[in-house]
């Protein structure tokens, strides 16, 4: 019996040697003495250079992003007398922020800090007091459509000006007859046109909200007035049986180019001048350029001309009588037409 236990005695001693030497000690308070890492030390690094300023209106703010893996960026804002708040949860490499909540004639500390699974950073702190700010607003205006106002509601600080702009939306106006409507003609501080007009001109000492409505023309004359596919007509055919052209328009400005050629260098003899030929000569000129006669063919008025895609119109260059027609009928008109 006794040469049967010495073994079996010899390894449940061996075992428990084995268990007491892989076991952690442990404190009077609990806590192991094996040291962790300093989880502060992947807390992502902070941000720096906070700028708050006022641009276009608006609080905008921008960082540069610190060093480390982070997960994120947050931004906090507070009032006076009031308790900090979350106002945007952002991804890791975005370094600009528009706060669009921030209300008039208050005083905000905002604070910055990027984050991971470890915690926040250190923060950035930069203070604004926002002033009083007054909103410009286009609108479509009575019997408009078709087309966009230029730009959306814009808030102005008090005192300061804004460029009122063009039509740069192809705004028009009511139908007149086959397929053309009124031409937009100015802004106006009235609904019905009973305020003030107001066009390319800088409105200077914002000191209340201001409201724009579009005005067109009312009249029933066709020429001058945006065609179908957009631009100004400036010529009716009276003579234009079933399935023929009969109204000619000078493209829109949002399809004009600057330097490019007019045409080649040399002339081609077989172009007409009279009403109704500029396409065929624009034809012309571009079989003429397909020919090789010039290493740049395609970036020749013809070709970018014939190859214009605006509402689905054919597109070309004018002849010169077309030409003459577009000056007295666009640009003699008072106001001039079509700038140009």
């Amino acid at each position: 019996m006794q040469q049967f236990l010495k073994p079996v005695l010899g390894i449940a001693w061996t075992l428990l040697f084995l268990l007491a030497a892989c076991e952690t000690p442990v404190d009077a308070e609990g806590d192991s003495d094996t040291e962790h890492p300093d989880t502060e030390a992947t807390v992502p690094a902070a941000a720096a250079d906070l700028n708050v300023s006022i641009h276009n209106g608006e609080v905008c703010l921008s960082w540069q992003n610190g060093v480390g893996t982070r997960e994120g960026i947050r931004v906090y804002r507070t009032a006076s007398g009031d308790e900090s708040e979350l106002i945007a949860d952002l991804e890791a490499n975005i370094t600009d922020y528009t706060d669009l909540s921030a209300i008039d004639d208050t005083t905000y500390i905002y604070r910055l800090v990027a984050y991971n699974e470890f915690g926040e950073s250190d923060p950035i702190e930069d203070t604004i007091s926002v002033p009083q700010r007054y909103t410009i607003t286009y609108h479509p205006g009575t019997g408009s459509t078709g087309g966009e106002v230029p730009v959306g509601a814009t808030r102005y600080p008090a005192g300061d000006s804004s460029w009122i702009r063009d039509n740069t939306g192809g705004l028009r106006g009511a139908g007149i007859r086959d397929g053309i409507h009124q031409r937009f003609l100015t802004w106006n501080t009235g609904e019905n046109g009973d305020g003030d007009d107001w066009l390319n001109e800088y409105f200077s000492d914002i000191q209340a909200d201001v409201s724009l409505y579009a005005q067109y023309t009312k009249d029933e004359e066709v020429l001058g007035k945006i065609g179908p596919a957009g631009g100004l007509v400036f010529h009716e055919r009276d003579d234009a049986g079933s399935g023929e052209w009969r109204f000619l328009e000078a493209a829109p400005a949002s399809t004009e180019w600057s330097l490019k050629q007019w045409g080649p260098d040399s002339s081609i003899d077989t172009t007409l001048r009279d009403i109704g030929t500029g396409a065929e000569n624009t034809e012309l000129i571009v079989a003429w350029l397909n020919e090789g006669h010039h290493f740049y063919e395609a970036d020749y008025a013809a070709k970018l001309a014939r190859g214009l895609d605006s509402s689905g119109y054919e597109w070309f260059l004018p002849a010169i009588d077309e030409l003459k027609e577009m000056h007295t009928v666009l640009h003699k008109a008072d106001p001039p037409l079509g700038s140009f």
